[in-house]
């Protein structure tokens, strides 16, 4: 199993399993593609107990806004920036018709620069 990070390409997969069934070492693969002997080590493990190249879905509870939407919901705060969050889900629960928390606004709005705080 890889490690978290960037996916290696679906092309690189195949190049990288076409070379190994051409019998070539782990260390000349990844001289090869440019790859650390590590990632064609684990990539070919992976190959060898799963027997094929796909990868798994990533785990985790799907996010709650979409993009666009955030960018709605920060839109709407700059304009209106007084409002406080209990109001905003309210107002994300008229128009985008999802229920969700204070709690779930706030991280979007805490990503752009907004955090809640007042002016002395």
């Amino acid at each position: 199993m890889l490690p978290r990070g960037k996916k290696l390409s679906k092309d690189l997969k195949d190049a990288i399993i076409k070379l190994y069934k051409e019998s070539k070492s782990q260390r000349q693969l990844a001289k090869i593609k440019r790859k650390s002997s590590a990632t064609v080590q684990k990539f070919i493990e992976k190959f060898q107990a799963e027997g094929n190249t796909l990868n798994k879905p990533r785990t985790g509870r799907p996010p709650i806004f979409m993009d666009r939407e955030r960018r709605i919901i920060v839109g709407n705060v700059k304009k209106i920036s007084e409002i406080r969050a209990p109001k905003w889900t309210t107002d994300v629960k008229n128009n985008f018709a999802k229920s969700c928390n204070p709690e779930t606004i706030r991280p979007v709005l805490r990503k752009v620069g907004y955090h809640g705080r007042n002016m002395r």
